[in-house]
């Protein structure tokens, strides 16, 4: 059974910011790029449907292009639309910090499981 699963962006609102790309890979697959074109947002929070995932592990690549300081912004994936995970900066407390133009090019590793009934 596969978990409906989403990678999510929070930062300081109201500062501009652009993802230009996400991609997803299990196991020795070859990368698989999910943005057709760059999203750009300035509301603090934006969300990539990464679609249907069976449990097991992903790795998930993105990049993200700051258009202002970012004094704030971490990834999280969402699992069912209940489990939240912290994914980068991996620690619960920290934060990465973006100047202006600053390029955050990142891959991290997402446990999927299913959520319970």
């Amino acid at each position: 059974m596969a978990a409906d699963v989403e990678l999510v962006l929070r930062w300081t609102k109201s500062r501009p910011l652009v993802l230009m790309g996400v991609d997803l890979r299990r196991g020795a697959e070859p990368w698989r790029p999910l943005l057709t074109k760059p999203i750009a947002e300035n509301d603090g929070e934006l969300a990539v449907h990464l679609g249907p995932q069976d449990p097991g592990r992903l790795a998930i690549k993105f990049a993200v292009i700051a258009l202002a300081e970012i004094p704030r912004i971490a990834v999280f994936a969402v699992n069912g639309g209940e489990d939240v995970t912290k994914i980068s900066p991996a620690d619960a407390h920290e934060f990465k910090r973006l100047r202006r133009y600053d390029r955050w090019l990142q891959q991290a590793r997402y446990d999927v499981t299913v959520p319970a009934a």
